[in-house]
């Protein structure tokens, strides 16, 4: 028909062998390809976004270029306006979110009204909040108060030392509903005369028990802590176990997420040191580590947080000779 043949000629870029080429990379030259090393120290080159020191941990910015890791800025900030929840005399302020209403809910005691025990709810929106109408949750005198949520019962625990109860200390459970709050029965875990002081009553919710720990400064002056449990609207707490057999000041507690432990410390009465001691819950039952000196020096007016990032706890506390620590 006077069509030419097709002619077939060997590729000279053929795959190589496979064979003893384990962890390997291809790559080609352009005209015939090879088996590359794997480097088992690789390098990148970047362009510096700012100053950066020899050994920094850098990340990468939208632009390629990279920067030292830190904490950056990347919006401005929006700060609402001032909104007043009490507009009288109010003491032993205490918050906490709920994540179940995506809401606020503030307790606090108000002075001028008999010093009762409130709740109030707010709803943040836009960099504003507003609030509903106060709650009481309790109308007799109460010091002390502290509040958390709890998220496996979607309600707030709020505890306080109630003097219309021989200053007892009380637990009672919220349940929030648009922006009101209603309330269950108290329950006492401590009964008598709770010496917590300002500062010294707190909550720590364990999200692997399910369960929400109070540590607080008991009848003896000893730290002491209690279990609580929430059912419905029905709070019901453990037998008090002390920490300590000594006097002491500020008792705190907070929860360790990584460990699903609970750190307790106080400060000694006798050397002012920061002392604590690693707490354990088991159904409705708390026990107790090693005591151990947080601090080798005199600590006080302290504030901590735990940190989900590096599982560890942080305690800043005022020095009387450092000034801060």
């Amino acid at each position: 028909s006077g069509a030419s043949a097709l002619e077939y000629t060997t590729p000279t870029n053929e795959i190589p062998s496979q064979s003893g080429n384990s962890g390997k990379f291809l790559t080609t030259n352009g005209s015939a390809a090879s088996w590359g090393e794997v480097s088992a120290s690789p390098t990148l080159e970047a362009v510096a976004s700012g100053t950066l020191a020899n050994g920094d941990t850098v990340v990468i910015n939208a632009d390629g270029t990279v920067s030292a890791a830190g904490f950056t800025t990347t919006n401005t900030p929006v700060i609402g306006s001032v909104v007043t929840f009490e507009s009288g005399n109010s003491q032993y302020i205490s918050s906490c979110y709920d994540t179940s209403a995506n809401k606020v809910v503030i307790a606090y005691q108000d002075a001028p009204d008999g010093e009762k025990g409130k709740a109030v709810v707010g709803t943040v929106a836009n960099g504003q909040i507003t609030f509903g109408t106060p709650v009481i949750f309790d109308s007799s005198t109460v010091y002390y108060i502290d509040i958390a949520y709890d998220s496996n019962a979607s309600k707030v625990v709020i505890v306080y030392r109630d003097e219309g109860n021989s200053s007892s200390g009380t637990a009672i459970v919220g349940t929030v509903s648009g922006t009101s709050i209603s309330f269950g029965s108290p329950s006492v875990y401590h009964s008598g005369n709770a010496q917590e002081d300002a500062g010294s009553l707190t909550l720590s919710y364990d999200i692997n028990a399910n369960k929400t720990l109070i540590a607080y400064k008991g009848t003896s002056g000893y730290a002491e802590c209690a279990v609580v449990s929430v059912s419905g609207t029905t709070v019901s707490v453990g037998t008090s176990v002390a920490a300590t057999n000594y006097t002491l000041f500020e008792s705190s507690g907070i929860y360790d997420s990584a460990a699903n432990k609970h750190l307790v410390f106080w400060r000694r009465q006798s050397d002012d040191y920061m002392v604590g001691r690693v707490a354990t819950i088991s159904g409705t039952t708390v026990t107790f580590g090693t005591e151990v000196n947080l601090t080798s020096e005199y600590a006080r007016y302290y504030g901590f947080s735990f940190d989900t990032t590096v599982n560890k706890i942080i305690l800043a506390y005022y020095n009387n000779s450092a000034s801060a620590a």
